[in-house]
């Protein structure tokens, strides 16, 4: 058992330089989340959320799932259900299906033969998009073409470990560039200006 102070995260990511919100998310392990509800059930549930430096809220969830924590103890780090949902659950399955024969015939599947069966599979979605998606690191985008805020990444280079932030900051001068855009707007047109006419002199 580890100290009073301390609790073993696992999984968590630090930011450098957050410039929305001050919290980590942190994810623990369920051997961690049993002692909390251990410590819960002798003390309370405010004492526990205390001593391990968790939300009250978090503990009384643990305290609800402790028979799913305690089944898959032995066999999961976490409980099934976690982690975005698949959107072509059918697809995806035919896929992993087509995947799984190959490998029972010992035959090395390689990315470009995954996208390639995709294309067979899935003549409804382009060949660029099932390409572009084994390459690129980007925000996937709903139907009607607006941003759903889901990251997918396909570094080749590896991990960037200071994607998010990068992402982060993009956004916000993004956002900056539009406050300033409307401002100078908003100045030509109170001083009679339309900033699309040339200027005369």
């Amino acid at each position: 058992m580890s100290s009073d102070s301390e609790i073993d995260v696992v999984g968590v990511e630090e930011e450098q330089n957050p410039t929305t919100s001050s919290r980590v998310k942190k994810a623990y392990s369920i051997e961690k989340k049993i002692e909390v509800i251990e410590f819960a059930k002798k003390n309370s549930n405010h004492a526990a959320a205390r001593r391990f430096g968790v939300s009250r809220s978090s503990v009384i969830d643990w305290r609800a799932q402790e028979g799913k924590l305690r089944e898959s103890k032995r066999i999961n780090k976490r409980l099934p259900g976690g982690g975005r949902s698949l959107r072509f659950m059918e697809s995806d399955e035919q896929l992993a299906n087509w995947v799984r024969e190959r490998r029972k015939e010992k035959v090395r599947v390689t990315r470009r033969m995954i996208q390639q069966q995709a294309i067979k599979m899935f003549p409804l979605v382009t060949k660029e998009n099932i390409i572009n998606s084994f390459k690129y690191c980007g925000l996937t985008n709903k139907t009607n073409g607006a941003e759903d805020d889901e990251i997918h990444c396909f570094k080749i280079n590896g991990p960037v470990s200071e994607g998010r932030a990068q992402l982060r900051q993009a956004r916000l001068d993004n956002e900056l560039a539009k406050i300033f855009e409307e401002i100078d707007l908003e100045e030509d047109v109170e001083n009679g200006n339309e900033s699309d006419n040339s200027i005369e002199m």
